[in-house]
């Protein structure tokens, strides 16, 4: 299997929940978390909700952008609402 690429996420989380896995992930040997282990921690989690999860395909994802109007076959744009 050929070895992904990887790419960085910034995501927000409770500090208490952070506080917890970390206490989780602390080396005493170390005296800190070991370098990767969150990044293992979260991308196992993620990979088991991936084959666990099954999105179907005909679900409605939400509108993020609102629609844009296109133009017409003519190419001109459409006018803009309270314009003509």
């Amino acid at each position: 299997m050929p070895k992904d690429d990887f790419t960085s996420i910034c995501v927000s989380i409770p500090t208490t929940v952070l506080a917890d896995v970390d206490l989780q992930l602390f080396d005493p040997v170390r005296c800190k978390i070991k370098y990767g282990t969150r990044s293992r921690l979260i991308v196992g989690l993620l990979e088991r909700w991936l084959r666990n999860t099954t999105v179907e395909a005909t679900m409605a994802l939400p509108a993020i952008v609102p629609p844009v109007e296109m133009a017409d076959a003519s190419g001109a744009q459409a006018p803009e609402k309270g314009r003509q």
